[in-house]
């Protein structure tokens, strides 16, 4: 069943016979009208149609019907404590029908289940649902990108990227420890612990110098450059020999021969007083063999 409209003028402003002004108009009505709103040209609802005029002979009279204007319905409604305001049904049907209008099919069939919950009986929802669908089926949906949706798809993303590092650094690290084992192992499998790696061979002795002994070379890939050594002159000892003996001291250079000692010839020299010295004390004066006496 399709909604209709029908329009009319209005004819007189009567009253009930208990004083309750009422609207005469000429829109035609049909019964199962009563209860239906009356609008102006605008869309405002300026009152609810009630009744209709009826002849002798019982049939309604066309052209008669009679609206209570919106004034006195909201009086009524105050008078039995009722406070008027929309339906959950009818606010979510109005959404709805603003978003299927906007050809936004997949934001309005969510609306039109929940208005079809909401009062089974509805007339008109579950079409709406099915042309929404066969919209959306045939591609003709032209519904936005919210916030929530960008914000699931993008942390859906994030945890789908996070989650394969994790496990990309996970088969990384078993294949590195793996690695390192079998490299363990196969170091170990040969020689008793030795490395199998091949060894570099030892460095050049110099001319005239002995090969070193007892010094093992580096081992393995990893072992550092190591200089090449300087024997000592002699041998190093090895295991279970004796030590040599230290070579014998070098023998004492000969001493150079003394110096001849010539001694003096005549008497000794005899100490003389000098009065010419001055001082309180005398001083003496050495004097030698055939000088003056002073």
């Amino acid at each position: 069943m399709q909604p209709t409209v029908t329009e009319g003028p209005v004819t007189a402003i009567k009253s009930t016979s208990t004083g309750m002004p009422v609207i005469q108009t000429q829109a035609p009505a049909s019964p199962g009208n009563s209860g239906g709103p009356v609008l102006t040209d605008g869309g405002r609802s300026v009152g609810v149609l009630v009744a209709n005029a009826v002849g002798g002979d019982g049939v309604a009279a066309q052209g008669q019907n009679f609206v209570i204007p919106a004034s006195e319905v909201l009086d009524m409604l105050a008078r039995n404590g009722v406070t008027p305001r929309e339906s959950d049904t009818s606010a979510t049907y109005s959404k709805a029908i603003d978003e299927f209008y906007a050809e936004h099919y997949r934001a309005a069939l969510p609306l039109f289940e929940k208005a079809d919950t909401l009062y089974p009986a509805h007339p008109f929802a579950q079409r709406f649902i099915t042309d929404s669908k066969t919209a959306i089926d045939e591609g003709r949906d032209k519904t936005p990108v919210t916030k929530e949706d960008s914000g699931i798809s993008s942390g859906l993303l994030v945890g789908l990227g996070g989650g394969l590092v994790a496990l990309l650094l996970a088969a990384g690290l078993g294949g590195w420890l793996v690695t390192r084992r079998r490299r363990r192992g196969r170091c170990r499998s040969r020689g008793g612990g030795q490395s199998s790696y091949p060894v570099p061979p030892a460095a050049p002795t110099p001319p005239g110098v002995p090969a070193p002994q007892g010094v093992p070379a580096p081992q393995g890939p990893w072992a550092p450059a190591v200089p090449p050594l300087t024997a000592p002159t002699q041998p190093l000892p090895t295991a279970g020999t004796p030590e040599p003996a230290p070579p014998p001291p070098p023998a004492p250079a000969p001493a150079a021969p003394a110096a001849p000692v010539v001694a003096p010839s005549g008497p000794p020299p005899q100490p003389r007083w000098d009065p010419s010295a001055g001082g309180t004390c005398p001083t003496q004066r050495l004097t030698s063999p055939g000088e003056p006496a002073p």
